[in-house]
Order: C-alpha cells, then structure tokens, then sequence
C-alpha cells in the first residue's frame, strides 16, 4: 500500500466516523421535541397573548359550590398529582406549576422531571401544532417523587390534561383535544343534574394503573355551561373520605 492511499483510507475512516458521530448527536437532538420557552422572552414578542397563562381556578367542594351539578355536568377522576400549565409558543411551551413560573433552567428534582418530560414528549408536540401561540393546557403531573403521599408513587412520569384555555378567554374539557386516554384525566360520565347519591356511585376504583388499592381520590364535577359572576365556568370536587385520612396517616409516618 502507497502512503498516499494509507492517507486516502484514514481520510475516508474519519470522515465516515464524523458522519456516525453527527448521526448520533442528530438522533439524541430528535429526541427533544419541545423547547422550554421563558415566559418574559415570551412575553416579550407576545404580550397579549402572555396574558392567557392564568393560574387555574380554585376547585371548590360540592358543599360549597352546588350550583356546580345543575344542567349538564362532565364528571371525571380527581387525579392526585401536582396542578401543571402550559402554553403553547412558536417552538415549544411556556411552563408553570399552579403558582409558579418554570424556568427552563430549573434543577431542582420536581421542576426538572416536568421540564424534561415536555420536552421529550413527542404527543405535546403532535398536540401543540393543532393549536395557536398562546393556548394554555392544564392538567396534573405525577409519577415517581412527585405524588406526595400517595398513589402512583411508582408510575413514571406522566401528565394527564383535564382543560384548555383557548385565546378568547373560553375554557374547554380538554376531552376535545382527541389526545390518547392515557394523557386525559379519566372521564368517567356526563350527566345532567345528577344527584349526590349518582356521584357516590362513582366514587369507588379508579381507571389510574397503579393507583394506592386501586382507588380513585376522588371526583371532579365542571358545568361548562353555568358561569359565576366573573363569567367562570361553575367546577366542584369531591374527595373520598378514606382518601383523606389515608394521606392524614402517610403524612404523619
């Protein structure tokens, strides 16, 4: 072999290790499908629009609120798991927890296990390009060190979407989105002006894989149909009373 083919080969070798190299880094970018957005950059270039990311409605007990199973109700499982928003931006999602900004940089154990799961989502990016900049998802993250407590302790990292705010201000069951079941609270009926008795029934398992003795922590019941006197839709919740005192006793431990 001449040195000017030896230095051929070694040239071809490297190159063809160059392309592999870049093969791989292009297969780990692809992997992240989200970009985790900062909210002041967001709102920035949209102002308008950063003023959508409301910080979701305190739900009420039934006790409190029984305007909330007048007309047509849609009655799902109450999720225990930590309240999560966010809002749709040009290349990825604006982050939040219910009262609290996500930075994208964030480190510490909760945040960054929800950052990371939006950006290795794949089914967030399909859901994202159906809507426009500025529409907000809300729904709970849970899994493995994020139930506090309690159930799915040992599910990994999953967020399930129960509503949407669209641009207009309107919110809507995000049962509309066509998303797969897995990523959708459990819906377990509609009814129209059930009673308690109707609601009791329902109480008991749940449709969660891995929830603590296969119950449900409770009900969620939200009339889009109602508004209260600030013009939001009239939502309630019903916790089991096991569930509480169940979570009282793991707390104390």
């Amino acid at each position: 072999m001449g040195a000017g083919q030896g230095k051929t080969r070694r040239t071809q070798a490297a190159k063809a290790s160059s392309g592999k190299l870049a093969g791989s880094a292009s297969s780990e970018a692809a992997e992240t499908f989200n970009k985790v957005v900062d909210f002041a950059s967001f709102k920035k270039q949209f102002p308008k629009l950063a003023d959508n990311f409301q910080h979701y409605p305190k739900i009420l007990t039934l006790e409190k609120a029984p305007e909330a199973i007048q007309g047509k109700v849609e009655i799902s499982e109450k999720v225990h798991g930590s309240n999560f928003r966010f809002m749709v931006a040009p290349d990825g999602f604006v982050v939040g927890s219910r009262r609290m900004l996500l930075s994208p940089d964030a480190t510490s154990k909760q945040p960054k296990a929800a950052l990371d799961y939006v950006r290795n989502s794949q089914w967030l990016a399909k859901l994202r390009e159906q809507y426009p900049v500025g529409t907000v998802f809300y729904g709970e993250v849970y899994g493995k060190g994020l139930s506090r407590g309690m159930a799915y302790a040992g599910h990994e990292t999953n967020v399930r979407l129960f509503n949407i705010r669209l641009n207009s201000g309107e919110w809507v069951s995000a049962h509309t989105t066509g998303t797969e079941e897995e990523h959708l609270v459990p819906l377990i009926s509609t009814m129209t002006d059930p009673t308690m008795a109707d609601l009791e029934a329902l109480l008991p398992g749940s449709k969660i894989h891995g929830a603590t003795d296969g119950h449900k922590e409770g009900l969620v019941v939200k009339n889009y149909e109602n508004l209260d006197k600030h013009g939001k839709p009239v939502w309630a919740k019903i916790v089991r009373k096991d569930f509480r005192e169940d979570i009282n006793r793991r707390q104390e431990l």
